[in-house]
């Protein structure tokens, strides 16, 4: 037990290809009691200067317990807690040289062995015991990131990625073990990743003779990839991204993992239809929106609608933003069909502020161009908006309406395009 010990010291030689990350990052545990440094015990650390050019250690982390020549007793909780085990862990991160490269090779095993020292009350004798020796892989993993265009994958630089430990990290972008850019290629780099674990982990590492092995080989670890932040004028990409780490995970020749960015862009469409006939509501009409695969359509019935001379027939225009961010229409204008009359009067028209302009600019009470008022409906941040007005029938129809709708248009100032009504 250790409270009959006069000298009683845990020491890690840790390797130079590893760094230790500081005292605040040790815990130590006797049972399932936490002990307090300074009062359970104390813990030192000798850097070593020359470790990475011998290629030897970076340090050595001594924890003393006791030493009784120098004043220091077995604590209470030590005592409380006598024939339980010590567990103490530490963290460390893989070195990097003055170029920022990093110390360990990929797939390279990193052994770290520790040992306990300690003399006996019954002996001036220094007993020193080693522990197995835990190994350290460290592996990477490369994604490549683009855009479409023209059909073709086009790598696309600047677009930042972390890597968690779980997928529910990934989602919150919480905890993030290191993040890592897109370059010029596309190439999206992660390298000094930990896989793999102690053999005593996992019970097919157990041989025959009781042992546990560790194959490196066949060592993986699963990480969890999330775009944090998308280029200027891309879309960021909102999946998580499972990857395995191994000895063969980083390869910049064959990348397997790819992610695609979509262009940020709006895209106007518009749809004209009936809605009322002399005050009765037309609903059939009405267009159905489907989207499959990101591709939009609109589905709604083509059957006549039947009106008489002198009926008041309501139109309603539906805008949609196709694209994926807000979109702004400068102008909306509607060619007037023959034989209808616009009412200029009617309650639908004023609430909308539709003017009728000359081919001049100037407002005027005739003309075959329908104009609605500039800067009334340009703010097209939702998915669709309504604008409506009336008609007057000035002639009996015996075909289908739709033929009246083909004029209709919207004309961006910001893209250039006219969306026309097919």
């Amino acid at each position: 037990m250790m409270e009959l010990n006069k000298f009683y010291d845990i020491i890690d030689d840790i390797d130079y290809r590893l760094k230790f990350e500081g005292k605040e990052n040790v815990t130590v545990k006797i049972g399932n009691t936490k002990l307090t440094e300074g009062t359970d015990y104390k813990i030192t650390y000798t850097e070593n200067a020359t470790g990475v050019q011998d290629k030897t250690k970076s340090g050595t982390l001594t924890l003393t317990f006791i030493d009784i020549d120098n004043g220091m007793q077995a604590s209470d909780k030590i005592k409380n807690n006598a024939g339980e085990k010590v567990q103490v862990t530490f963290k460390t991160t893989f070195a990097k040289d003055e170029n920022g490269k990093l110390l360990a090779a990929m797939g390279e095993q990193i052994e770290n062995q520790a040992k306990l020292e300690y003399t006996n009350t019954s002996s001036d004798n220094k007993v020193v015991k080693e522990s197995e020796k835990p190994e350290v892989h460290t592996g990477g993993v490369t994604l490549y990131k683009y855009y479409v265009a023209n059909n073709q994958k086009v790598s696309l630089a600047g677009a930042k990625f972390g890597i968690y430990a779980t997928e529910e990290d990934a989602k919150n972008n919480k905890n993030v073990i290191s993040t890592a850019e897109s370059d010029e290629k596309g190439i999206v780099k992660f390298i000094g990743l930990q896989y793999g674990g102690d053999a005593k982990s996992d019970e097919n590492n157990k041989t025959s003779n009781g042992t546990y092995e560790y194959d490196a080989d066949k060592a993986s670890t699963k990480y969890w990839v999330a775009e944090i932040e998308a280029p200027a004028g891309y879309q960021k990409y909102s999946g998580i991204i499972e990857v395995t780490i191994n000895k063969d995970s980083y390869n910049e020749e064959k990348i397997q993992y790819e992610v695609e960015n979509a262009k940020l862009n709006f895209d106007l469409a518009l749809r004209k239809f009936i809605t009322e006939v002399e005050g009765k509501e037309i609903t059939s009409r009405v267009p159905q929106v489907k989207i499959d695969n990101g591709k939009v359509t609109y589905e709604h019935s083509k059957d006549p609608v039947t009106v008489h001379v002198d009926d008041t027939i309501i139109y309603t225009l539906r805008i949609f933003n196709e694209g994926n961010i807000d979109g702004y229409a400068s102008e909306i204008t509607d060619d007037i069909p023959e034989f209808l009359e616009y009412l200029p009067d009617e309650t639908t028209n004023v609430e909308y502020m539709w003017k009728m302009y000359d081919e001049n600019g100037k407002e005027t009470s005739y003309c075959r161009e329908l104009l609605l008022n500039n800067g009334a409906y340009n703010d097209l941040n939702k998915r669709q908006i309504g604008i409506y007005y009336a008609w007057l029938a000035l002639k009996p129809y015996a075909d289908d309406l739709a033929n009246l709708v083909k004029y209709s248009k919207i004309d961006t100032k910001k893209t250039g395009k006219t969306f026309a009504e097919q």
